[in-house]
């Protein structure tokens, strides 16, 4: 990463990767950004050091997450994504079908009725919250 010139100061090379981190992320793009991804790594200088990093910290346990590291595509808990193309595409169906529901609101508050032997135990007044949506 660093190259020496007698003729000049010690210099440092940003990796290919750090131009456009977001390409490496697997929560946004898609196929074409993430293969262009994987291509940038396969053409990288420093491909190496990368799986080289990888492999130790997957040795620690900890493993890349939705991210491309070193070429290579790890899902939300760290698996290796054997094809980057049909990965989204999984996601999405699993989103669409599941149910879109409202956040329910407090639609109104009322004061409980407090019971006789509730009485000596809590002194204040006492709210009941009703929780709906609203029409």
């Amino acid at each position: 990463m660093f190259s020496t010139n007698r003729a000049t100061a010690p210099t440092r090379h940003p990796p290919p990767c750090a131009e456009r981190p977001g390409d490496w992320d697997l929560d946004v793009g898609g196929p074409e950004v993430w293969q262009r991804a994987v291509r940038t790594c396969a053409d990288s200088p420093i491909l190496n050091q990368c799986r080289g990093l990888a492999r130790l910290l997957t040795a620690r346990g900890l493993v890349p997450r939705s991210m491309i590291w070193a070429g290579v595509g790890y899902d939300s808990y760290g698996r290796v994504i054997a094809n980057l193309d049909l990965h989204r595409a999984r996601d999405q169906t699993k989103a669409a079908a599941a149910k879109v529901r409202r956040k329910a609101t407090v639609v109104r508050l009322e004061h409980a009725p407090v019971l006789s032997h509730h009485r000596a135990e809590s002194p204040g007044r006492e709210r009941h919250i009703v929780v709906g949506r609203r029409a």
